[in-house]
């Protein structure tokens, strides 16, 4: 195992429908990393936002987090690579954001390297902030404009969702699951944010990466990975770009089902 290293998605992957890790998906990540190989996460959330499962899974890599925005080293605590977007970026998503608030039923969550804000509460909203367990705080987005954003997101309905992001053809814009339409710093994937974690150590180079997701924000590392997977439960144009499909989905461990294929030398 000592010339591989594994990449898992959380929600709709790692994570089962109640936000929560299986027994079986911790039992197979400890054998996997017992034997010499190299784990950690690429996910969408924030660093609050996953510290809560790290008490449940190790990591021996670096994390990307943001969907590959920031990728933060949890051994020296430091942030290796950010790539955030621009200020008049920024500034033009707001502008865009709230003309279509006037006719489309969505919220924006604006993030910074530690913090989350947002300007209005709905229905919506609030359970994304309750899913992913962090802290907002409401403000003017206007007072947004001079921060660092890493990343910005758009909740409601999938209807208006689709319907906002037409608004926003020409910026790294795309859906991170049904309900959420995200926009990072053109370049920003997770794929982006590996390759920060490859060249941040020498005894990365060379390695076999195996990424596993469920979702489009997935599918940059899934196609570009030595060996991409998609879980059961993805879409299908993941699927199809997939290397491999589990049999399982984040219900039923699929993503210990891959780690036993990798022990058995069968992938």
């Amino acid at each position: 195992m000592e010339n591989k290293i594994f990449f898992t998605d959380m929600d709709g992957t790692l994570l089962d429908g109640n936000k929560k890790i299986s027994d079986e998906n911790k039992s197979k990540i400890r054998e996997y990393m017992n034997l010499g190989g190299k784990f950690s996460l690429a996910t969408g959330r924030t660093l609050k936002s996953v510290q809560k499962f790290l008490n449940e899974v190790d990591v021996n890599l670096p994390m990307v987090l943001f969907n590959g925005a920031l990728v933060y080293d949890l051994e020296s605590s430091k942030i290796i690579a950010v790539k955030g977007l621009e200020k008049k970026l920024v500034k033009e998503i707001f502008e865009v954001y709230k003309k279509a608030c006037e006719s489309l039923n969505v919220s924006i969550l604006v993030y910074d390297s530690e913090e989350v804000y947002y300007d209005r509460d709905t229905e919506y909203l609030q359970k994304q902030l309750d899913l992913d367990s962090v802290e907002a705080f409401k403000t003017d987005l206007e007072i947004l404009e001079e921060k660092e954003i890493v990343k910005v997101i758009f909740v409601g309905p999938r209807v208006d969702l689709e319907e906002l992001k037409k608004y926003y053809g020409g910026f790294n814009c795309f859906f991170s699951n049904s309900n959420i339409l995200e926009i990072l710093c053109e370049g920003v994937s997770k794929w982006w944010g590996i390759e920060r974690i490859i060249e941040y150590s020498q005894e990365n180079r060379g390695k076999e990466v195996y990424a596993v997701g469920d979702n489009f924000n997935d599918l940059d590392m899934i196609v570009n990975a030595d060996i991409g997977v998609a879980m059961k439960n993805s879409a299908v144009e993941i699927q199809e770009k997939a290397d491999l499909v589990t049999t399982r989905d984040n219900n039923s461990s699929g993503v210990a089902e891959i780690i036993e294929k990798m022990l058995l030398k069968n992938i």
